[in-house]
């Protein structure tokens, strides 16, 4: 798998470039608004390009982590608190969690087009070649598609449905009756029923999406671009789709030549672990472990107690020993469970039989070895 992910890597640079490889690119990835695993997987796509000899610069709200000579970071001068401050169990409800969506837009946005390092950005808009955005919550950097005459490429987070209907900004609508709606977990095998109700629920969510997240942008970048077009118009220049899913877990899709699944893309062959965690993994025996991690927005400190309780009970009755990435230190854990605040996943990912994790995450965690 790690071999395709580079194949689809090498594809990806020819179709939004010259056909002639040896020239050197210069590519702005946007990734102002997302999270921190989202951050991990565009800096990585940022220095895989960067390996094949092109230029790239990455705009995000984290702060800069690639020591890649090839990459240069600016940050968007917001917070990263606006990102990571949110308790993920009280957004169950969709239409609270657009709020959340309305608020952090508004939040970033603004200490964005405020920063002169965006400004001094975006008046050299011209000198990219290519354009690499996140394909929903960051209509933000609508204003670096006015006049640009080079490629657009989206980056869809995750396959899930709702999210994918940001590939009929390309005209491409994919049929919602039968595609596997990730937010619902319908997937290619849904009853009447469920294909019935899957159209209709996920229209409502992108209504609302549009509401809280695209109108929301339009009315910041009013205020700092003179004569600012339609942000929903200008996204509609899209020329490539990086979908970050794959057809064995989220099932099939039918996509065009330029919307190309890379899951795995961020698949490395595994360090050895810390030596604690080579200790706890070693005396499991022939059982192994298990990995149980929500990633980084949605934290386990934030699951409701009462489940909470269900797990640790059935922890307790499994023969593997259980890795979970826990944030504080108010639980008993039994004798078979270790939790830590942050941990080595992808070394992890490689030694173990079984990883538990919500839907979405999971195509981060692709990792055939």
């Amino acid at each position: 798998m790690v071999q395709l992910s580079s194949v689809l890597v090498m594809v990806v640079i020819v179709l939004i470039v010259d056909p002639s490889t040896a020239k050197q690119f210069n590519v702005l990835i946007f990734s102002p608004i997302g999270s921190r695993s989202v951050y991990h997987l565009t800096i990585h796509l940022s220095e895989i390009l960067a390996d094949a000899g092109h230029l790239v610069t990455h705009v995000s709200t984290f702060g800069p982590s690639s020591k890649h000579q090839n990459v240069t970071e600016i940050p968007t001068g917001a917070s990263v608190e606006h990102l990571e401050d949110i308790n993920i169990f009280h957004y169950r409800n969709s239409a609270a969690g657009f709020d959340w969506i309305s608020d952090v837009t508004e939040k970033v946005g603004h200490k964005m087009w405020m920063d002169e390092r965006i400004r001094r950005l975006w008046e050299r808009r011209h000198d990219f070649d290519a354009f690499i955005i996140l394909s929903s919550m960051n209509e933000i950097v609508g204003p670096f598609l006015m006049d640009y005459g080079g490629a657009v490429v989206t980056l869809c987070t995750s396959a899930a449905a709702p999210e994918l209907l940001f590939l009929a900004r390309q005209g491409h609508w994919l049929p919602l009756s039968v595609t596997p709606n990730g937010k619902f977990l319908y997937d290619e095998h849904s009853s009447f029923f469920e294909r019935l109700f899957s159209p209709w629920r996920t229209w409502f969510l992108y209504k609302e999406y549009r509401q809280k997240s695209i109108f929301v942008a339009q009315k910041i970048l009013d205020q700092y671009i003179p004569k600012m077009p339609s942000v929903e118009k200008l996204f509609e220049r899209n020329h490539l789709s990086l979908i970050n899913g794959h057809f064995t877990l989220d099932g099939p899709l039918p996509l065009l030549p330029n919307q190309i699944e890379i899951g795995s893309i961020t698949s490395k062959s595994p360090k050895p672990l810390p030596k604690d965690l080579e200790e706890f993994a070693e005396s499991s025996g022939d059982a192994g472990i298990i990995l149980f991690s929500l990633g980084s927005i949605v934290r386990s400190r934030d699951i409701p107690h009462e489940y909470k309780v269900v797990f640790l009970k059935a922890f307790r009755k499994l023969s593997q020993k259980v890795i979970w990435k826990y944030e504080e230190d108010d639980l008993d854990l039994p004798p078979n469970v270790i939790a830590r605040k942050w941990l080595p996943q992808q070394d992890i990912l490689g030694k173990i039989p079984c990883f538990l994790g919500h839907p979405i995450k999971m195509n981060f965690c692709i990792n055939i070895t």
